[in-house]
């Protein structure tokens, strides 16, 4: 996961991971490690991943 702020070179010697899935707060990551997206909700995600009443709003 990368930090939209993150220093270039700590992310070199951490590469992101490749996030597979999300629901709720919670992200799961190619290698199957589930973690909390604590800041997910600054830019994106405020009402979290996969919220049962906006899909169903925006489907109907």
């Amino acid at each position: 996961m990368r930090h939209p702020t993150g220093h270039l070179g700590a992310m070199q010697q951490n590469p992101p991971r490749a996030i597979s899935s999300a629901k709720g707060s919670t992200i799961t990551d190619m290698s199957g490690h589930t973690v909390v997206d604590g800041v997910g909700g600054l830019w994106c995600v405020n009402v979290g991943y996969s919220c049962d009443p906006i899909k169903q709003a925006i489907a109907d």
